[in-house]
């Protein structure tokens, strides 16, 4: 059975996935922001926070690039956000 998720709690949701994976790879919210820069996002150490506190919405191409800095597949997210939508809570990041 599907469970009605509101768009502010999936954004909260995912922002919570990446931040679990950046502390566990020991990442800074700094080199997150360097690496989107890198990638020719015009993105700081704020805007990072902010989206993993679910304060601000992820463009596609950001999230794109959000998954290949933490070396996420899509196939992978996808399952994450299919989880949340069947359940209607996260279950955890448990990729690793």
């Amino acid at each position: 059975m599907v469970k009605e998720v509101s768009y502010k709690k999936m954004t909260e949701y995912v922002g919570l996935m990446f931040c679990r994976e950046r502390i566990h790879q020991g990442i800074t919210q700094e080199k997150v922001a360097e690496s989107m820069q890198r990638l020719g996002f015009d993105i700081g150490q704020p805007a990072i926070s902010k989206i993993e506190k679910g304060e601000r919405n992820i463009y596609f191409p950001e999230l794109c690039a959000l998954l290949h800095i933490f070396d996420i597949s899509l196939v992978d997210f996808a399952k994450y956000v299919y989880n949340i939508i069947l359940t209607g809570k996260s279950n955890g990041w448990t990729v690793y």
